[in-house]
C-alpha cells in the first residue's frame, strides 16, 4: 500500500469502531503525512486509536511494528515542572477591569463573593471530580475523556459571550486538572488525552490573556499548548496553536516570525479547515510586510482551501466556538489586512460583510468582540475612504460598548481609528467633532 492507502484505510477502521462503539471521533483522521511521520519514527507511540487501527489493518501488533514510547519519564516531568512555573508566575500579573467588580484582580484571587463564585467554584469541582473519579482505578476511559472534551467544547463555545477573566479561570481550572492526571498517570493513551486537553485549554487561556492585555504571558501560553499538542500526536491541534503564536507576533507587528510559524503549520497539518484559517493569518503578515501580491495570493488560496473542507475537523466542527474559523472571521481578518496596506475600499468590503454576517445572528448567539472589532476596524476603512458619516454610524454601537468589555484588541484599533482621522482631516469640523467623540470614550476608566 501507499502512505495515502494505508491512511484510508485506517481511517475506515476508524469509522467502523467509533460507529460501533456509539463514539465520537477526538482525532482529525491520518494523512499520508501522519504516515510519512511513522515510517521516519518521528512519532513513536501514537494515540491508541491509531494503534489499534495501524494493527488492525496490518494485521499485527505493535511492537512489530516498532510502535513503543521512547521518552523518558523524566523529560515529561520536566516538562509539566516548567509549565507549572509558567502557570506560577502568571499569578502576580494585575488584569484588565469588569464592570461592577474590582478594578483589577489577581490571577489567583478568584471572584468576589456572589453568583459568579458559586458558578465557578461548581464548574471547577465538577472538572475535578470527572478527571480523578475516571482515573482513581484504571485510568480514563472513553466515555470519561469524551466527558472532558466536552467540557472543554463547553468552554470554548461560551467564550464569545462571556467575560475573558472568566474564560481564563474556568480554562485554567481545566488545565491545572489535566496536569495533576498526568503527573500520575502511567497508560500512554491517557497522557495524549490529557496532553491535548492541556494544549486546548491553554489555547483558551492565551486568546484570553491576550484580550486582557497581556500579549506576552499570551505568547507563553501558546507555545506551551504547541508543545502539549506535538506531544499528544494530533497534528491539527498542533497546527492551531502555531497558528495563534503566529497571530500574536502579528499584533507585535512581528510579522516575519509569523510567516516563518505559518509555514510549519502548512507543513504540519493537511486539514483544508485548519489551512483556511492559517492562510487568512499569513494574508496579514503578508500586509504587514507592505506586499500586496503577497496578500492577495493568501486570500487567494484560503479561498481554494474552503471549498475543499468538505469534512469534519474536531477543532471546528466538534469543539467549535473560540476554535472555529468561519466566513465571518475570515472576511474581519482580510479586511484588516487591506487596512494595513491603506486600502479602505477593499478593507470597507470586507469588514461589511463581517458585520453583515454577525448581526444576522439571533442576538444572544453575536460574538460581541468579533463583532465590535469589526465595526471598529470598519469605521477605519471609512476613514481612510473619507466617509466620515458612515465612520461615525459604525461607531455608534462601540460608544455603547460596557466598560467590562473595553478589551486591548478593541482599544487598539480603536487607537488606529484616530490615528487615520488625525492623518487624513486636518481642519475638518466634522472629524475634529467624531475624534473628540472617540478620546472620550477612550478616556473613560
Amino acid at each position: 500500500m501507499s502512505r495515502q492507502e494505508l491512511a484510508d484505510g485506517c481511517n475506515a477502521e476508524l469509522n467502523r469502531r467509533y460507529e460501533a462503539q456509539g463514539r465520537r471521533p477526538r482525532w482529525a483522521g491520518m494523512t499520508e503525512k501522519t504516515i510519512g511521520t511513522l515510517e521516519r519514527g518521528e512519532i513513536r507511540w501514537p494515540n491508541e486509536d491509531y494503534r489499534r487501527a495501524l494493527c488492525a489493518v496490518l494485521k499485527s501488533d505493535e511492537p512489530s511494528l516498532g510502535l513503543y514510547i521512547d521518552r523518558p519519564g523524566s523529560m515529561v516531568q520536566g516538562d509539566q515542572q516548567s509549565l507549572k512555573r509558567e502557570s506560577d508566575s502568571s499569578q502576580h500579573r494585575r488584569v484588565g477591569s469588569f464592570g461592577g467588580r474590582h478594578d483589577a484582580y489577581e490571577y489567583g484571587q478568584g471572584f468576589p463573593l456572589g453568583q459568579e463564585e458559586l458558578e465557578w467554584s461548581i464548574d471547577r469541582s465538577a472538572d475535578q471530580a470527572l478527571i480523578f473519579a475516571s482515573a482513581a482505578a484504571a485510568g480514563l476511559d472513553a466515555q470519561s475523556t469524551d466527558d472532558l472534551f466536552s467540557r472543554a467544547s463547553d468552554i470554548a463555545q461560551d467564550y464569545a459571550s462571556q467575560d475573558r477573566w472568566r474564560t481564563f479561570v474556568r480554562a485554567k481550572s481545566l488545565r491545572d486538572s489535566a496536569f495533576e492526571q498526568a503527573a500520575r498517570t502511567k497508560r500512554p493513551d491517557n497522557l495524549a488525552d490529557l496532553y491535548l486537553l492541556s494544549a486546548l485549554n491553554s489555547l483558551l487561556m492565551a486568546s484570553a490573556a491576550f484580550d486582557l492585555g497581556r500579549p506576552s504571558g499570551a505568547l507563553r501560553l501558546a507555545q506551551g499548548a504547541r508543545t502539549l499538542a506535538g506531544l499528544s500526536g494530533h497534528t491539527e491541534a498542533e497546527a492551531w496553536s502555531i497558528g495563534l503564536v503566529a497571530t500574536l507576533f502579528n499584533w507585535q507587528n512581528r510579522p516575519q516570525e509569523a510567516l516563518v510559524e505559518i509555514e510549519r503549520a502548512r507543513r504540519l497539518t493537511a486539514s483544508k479547515k485548519e489551512l483556511f484559517r492559517i492562510l487568512n493569518i499569513k494574508a496579514r503578515s503578508s500586509a504587514l510586510l507592505g506586499d500586496r501580491s503577497g496578500t492577495e495570493d493568501a486570500l487567494g488560496e484560503a479561498q481554494g482551501c474552503l471549498a475543499g473542507a468538505n469534512f469534519g475537523s474536531m477543532l471546528h466542527d466538534q469543539i467549535a466556538g473560540e476554535f472555529g474559523f468561519d466566513s465571518a472571521r475570515a472576511s474581519a481578518c482580510a479586511g484588516t489586512a487591506w487596512l494595513h496596506l491603506g486600502d479602505g475600499a477593499a478593507a470597507r468590503s470586507y469588514l461589511e460583510a463581517a458585520v453583515a454576517e454577525y448581526e444576522a445572528l439571533p442576538h444572544v448567539m453575536r460574538p460581541w468582540a468579533p463583532l465590535t472589532g469589526a465595526r471598529v476596524d470598519l469605521a477605519t476603512a471609512c476613514v481612510m475612504s473619507r466617509d466620515l458619516e458612515a465612520a461615525e454610524a459604525a461607531f455608534e454601537s462601540v460608544f455603547k460598548l460596557e466598560d467590562g468589555r473595553r478589551i486591548s484588541t478593541i482599544t487598539g484599533r480603536v487607537d488606529a481609528t484616530l490615528r487615520q482621522l488625525r492623518s487624513n482631516f486636518k481642519n475638518d469640523n466634522q472629524a475634529r467633532h467624531l475624534g473628540s467623540r472617540i478620546e472620550s470614550w477612550s478616556k473613560v476608566d
